[in-house]
């Protein structure tokens, strides 16, 4: 994602971290507009002193400069064969531009006014433009001509779009309307109302079937162009008096949106959620107890909170003080051990610390507990595993795992094997008595950040940094399944009670749910707005704990008796259809005998 300042510099993103990749900083003057070429290759930045650079995508190096228009460059375009852009300007011009020589090769004249908005079509046979002179008009390239002139608006319109189809064109104006029109014979198809003072921008979906829009109301708003009516309203923009840009993700499921110093991206489509709020910083790990009723969750410096998951009401804290890496729950829901600089237990009712490990000075990244809750295996940099008995804190066991770091640990479901994962990128089966070595896996090609056993114990599952989840069979180490769909890094792996689904995290902020006999994705669930680091299913499987890089856990309801349940509480009438398959993922309306009485 890129973004453009008064500041008088250009911002590449990483769309899923929010993390700075570039800063272009060459405009004398503020930058009015940005563009990325369709290819991916170059990137146009346009400025109030009339000015239009080209940058190396990748590398961030101005390649041309162009002095294009008297007075600021109000809009520029990419043709869809990423040769040529279109710029429009205060002088009431739009001009074509080749990008390799960064020659102008055609001018078009026809607005009264300044055009503030230019946008081809996505087939590049046409171009549109919007001016202040209240009109729109659609060129012909073949010809540079003027083919249709559109009027309607009252006011200047500031945005022009083409649908995905290339047969309507979407506008929005200052007169507060966003208005769409067929773009063959200039008729308007549909008038949307709802923004207060002017309506800066437009942007269809990719699949065409949605319009978003922003004003100097502050507001982003969605509209269903197939029934004329807005669906969403998306308010909380920060500092600023007004919208100036939005911009869908290619695969229309996020939108950006710009304001005065502020950058929103928004998740387009919601799930039934409650969210956990408390930490002040990154969630290091997740740990539900044996009861299903809470959920543990640790900060990387030195919180662990405890939640009741019916109310979302925080129970207690235990501040360790120093930095922690995971936590973990004991099976019989008395014990909590947290890991960090040093390995602490605690019990759960009196809120007491009871015992620390002695670690010699190692970083201890990860614990996990036998299905007895009597021992204890821990692992950190120095690459070594170490079985405690929890009740003494004596050491049972140690053996070498990876000659640098161990990053991830699972105890299996009987009690007889522990996997390991570390820096040589290899997972590794080892006997829990004895320490030897059984089982090598293959395949993944890439840094492992999550282990998960399956309830039956024979199969295990893998999230790696190549975004990818892996599933092994744990007897003969056969790869049975790659689960691909993640944007980013898979961060976290957890496996449904019963088995038959998966859920994984990822730093793209999503958590998927894979049914494992199909490999298929069954579900992706939104909320979170920074990359997903934790995952875990509550043990009788009607929940799925989720926790953040911004501190936030989200606690979805995964069966569809529990979401009715929620309903049954929160609402008093029966759902719609389009309520039905928004949060309980079904068709049809389902009899709820909701009450009236509060």
């Amino acid at each position: 994602m890129v973004t453009a300042s008064d500041d008088q510099t250009a911002q590449v993103w990483d769309a899923a971290t929010g993390r700075e990749e570039l800063s272009l900083k060459r405009h004398e003057t503020d930058i009015e507009n940005l563009a990325w070429s369709p290819d991916g290759k170059l990137l146009a930045s346009a400025g109030r002193d009339g000015t239009i650079k080209f940058w190396d995508g990748e590398r961030g190096r101005e390649k041309v400069t162009v002095k294009a228009h008297e007075g600021s460059v109000n809009s520029i375009a990419w043709r869809p064969d990423s040769k040529q852009l279109a710029s429009a300007g205060d002088d009431g011009i739009i001009k074509l531009w080749d990008v390799t020589t960064g020659r102008e090769q055609s001018s078009l004249k026809g607005h009264r006014e300044s055009v503030n908005s230019v946008a081809w079509s996505p087939d590049g046979q046409w171009l549109a433009s919007g001016g202040s002179d209240s009109t729109i008009k659609v060129w012909g390239l073949g010809n540079g001509r003027e083919q249709l002139n559109v009027t309607g608006h009252d006011r200047s319109v500031s945005s022009v779009a083409w649908s995905p189809d290339s047969r309507r064109l979407a506008s929005g104006s200052e007169d507060r309307t966003v208005r769409v029109w067929d773009a063959t014979t200039g008729r308007e198809q549909l008038k949307l109302a709802g923004h207060g003072p002017r309506v800066r921008t437009v942007a269809w979906s990719p699949d065409g079937n949605r319009l978003a829009s922003g004003a100097y109301d502050r507001t982003v708003r969605l509209w269903d162009v197939a029934a004329g009516r807005e669906q969403l309203k998306l308010v909380g923009l920060g500092r600023g008096i007004h919208v100036e840009s939005v911009a869908w993700s290619p695969d229309g499921k996020r939108l950006a949106s710009a304001g005065f110093e502020t950058v929103k991206v928004w998740e387009t489509n919601t799930c039934e959620q409650i969210a956990l709020r408390g930490h002040v910083d990154s969630i290091s790990s997740l740990t539900w107890s044996s009861d299903s009723k809470r959920v543990a969750s640790s900060s990387a410096y030195g919180t662990v909170r405890v939640w009741d998951t019916a109310s979302g009401s925080e129970q207690f804290a235990l501040n360790e003080g120093d930095r922690i890496t995971s936590i973990a729950w004991s099976q019989d829901g008395t014990l909590l051990a947290s890991v960090g600089w040093k390995v602490k237990i605690w019990d759960v009712a009196t809120r007491t610390e009871l015992i620390t490990l002695a670690e010699s000075g190692n970083v201890v990244e990860v614990v996990a507990w036998s299905p007895d809750s009597w021992r204890l295996a821990s692992a950190g940099l120095d690459g070594t595993v170490k079985v405690w008995n929890v009740r003494s804190g004596r050491e049972q066991l140690s053996f070498k795992a990876d000659k640098r770091s161990v990053h991830s640990l699972a105890w299996s479901p009987d009690g007889q094997r522990l996997a390991s994962a570390g820096d040589d990128e290899i997972v590794k089966v080892w006997d829990a008595a004895s320490g030897t070595l059984r089982l090598t896996l293959t395949g993944q090609q890439s840094f492992l950040w999550s282990l998960a056993w399956s309830p039956d114990s024979r199969r295990l599952a893998a999230a790696g940094e190549d975004a990818a989840v892996r599933v092994w069979d744990a007897f003969s180490g056969l790869e049975q399944l790659t689960l691909t769909g993640h944007e980013h890094s898979a961060r976290g792996v957890t496996w449904h009670p019963k088995g038959q689904r998966l859920a994984s995290v990822s730093d793209d902020r999503t958590v998927k749910v894979w049914d494992m006999t199909t490999g298929r994705e069954r579900l992706t669930l939104k909320g979170h707005e920074s990359p997903v680091l934790s995952v875990a299913w509550s043990p009788d499987g009607q929940w799925l704990v989720s926790g953040d890089d911004g501190g936030v856990i989200q606690v979805y309801a995964m069966e569809i008796e529990l979401l009715l349940a929620l309903a049954r509480r929160r609402v008093t009438r029966n759902l719609t259809a389009e309520e039905c398959r928004k949060y309980l993922h079904i068709e049809e309306v389902p009899p709820i005998p909701f009450s009236s009485a509060r």
